[in-house]
């Protein structure tokens, strides 16, 4: 919506633009969103920094680290994964050309 300020579109379209973005927000909680929260999480290049340069807003950056959580505690559930799990995200991303299979491979 940023792409709006100082542009000369008309009130009606900023407006229509605003309404349409609040629907797809609800609309997208809606839909199986946890593929692409699980597949940009999961990328050592991305995690939450992904969502933060997209200003995504902290409630819903909040629940999609939640629901990766909750995910990894369903499927992959072990002694210490919650740490082990704050601890990745909380690193630092790797540099863009990093290759993630073996980044991972190496994990």
């Amino acid at each position: 919506m940023e792409d709006f300020q100082g542009s000369k579109v008309s009130a009606i379209m900023k407006n229509a633009a605003l309404q349409a973005m609040e629907k797809i927000k609800v609309y997208y909680q809606k839909t199986d969103a946890a593929a692409f929260t699980v597949s940009t999480l999961i990328d050592p290049r991305l995690k939450l920094f992904y969502h933060e340069e997209q200003k995504w807003e902290k409630k819903y950056i909040e629940a999609a680290k939640s629901q990766f959580k909750m995910l990894f505690k369903e499927h992959y559930s072990h002694p210490g994964l919650e740490a082990e799990v704050e601890l990745y995200l909380a690193a630092a991303r790797l540099p863009r050309k990093t290759d993630i299979l073996q980044w991972w491979k190496v994990k």
